[in-house]
């Protein structure tokens, strides 16, 4: 992942290509995230108000012009909590420019997945995502198993019973998302 966007646009762009140029010599893979997908970790609770930071479909074809193989655009999307799904606004108007803007050069990457609503989610693979980060999703119920039963059950039932979870959890997000089966 580069992620260069607390620079301005012409930086984040020349250091995103020498990155990208150094990893693709090496066989590495590289995502861009150019917008500014802000989150909880910086105190946005209300996505309305994000608009300067969200992705355009000229910064996606900016960026997918340096050579990058996935593009993680923002468009209403955050890190962290929404604090309810009431405050989930994602833009698909912008979502589909910055699809289009790709020509298909560069897979669509969605992050800040939290707390979404399955139609949510399956509106954003329609939309072009090709590949949801889920990691919250998947890991608060672990986490809380773990909290809940840590000291109360045989570390290997704990160990087992919290893979089966995640594995459950796993297999959960991939029907939402369509990719059971495909792989």
């Amino acid at each position: 992942m580069v992620d260069m966007s607390h620079y301005e646009k012409a930086e984040n762009l020349e250091k995103t290509q020498r990155i990208t140029r150094m990893l693709h010599d090496k066989g590495i893979a590289t995502e861009a995230e150019p917008g500014r997908i802000n989150g909880g970790e910086d105190g946005v609770k209300d996505t309305g108000d994000l608009e300067g930071l969200l992705t355009t479909a000229e910064e996606a074809g900016e960026f997918v012009d340096t050579g990058i193989d996935f593009l993680a655009p923002a468009f209403g999307n955050v890190h962290g909590n929404y604090g309810g799904v009431e405050n989930i606004r994602l833009d698909f108007e912008r979502l589909e420019k910055i699809r289009a803007a790709t020509k298909g050069k560069a897979q669509l990457v969605l992050h800040g997945t939290n707390t979404f609503p399955d139609a949510t989610m399956q509106g954003c693979i329609k939309g072009g995502m090709t590949r949801c980060n889920v990691n919250d999703l998947v890991l608060h119920k672990y986490s809380k198993y773990v909290a809940e039963n840590t000291g109360k059950v045989p570390l290997t039932e704990l160990m087992g019973t919290g893979t089966d979870l995640i594995q459950e959890l796993i297999e959960y997000q991939m029907d939402i998302m369509g990719s059971t089966g495909k792989a």
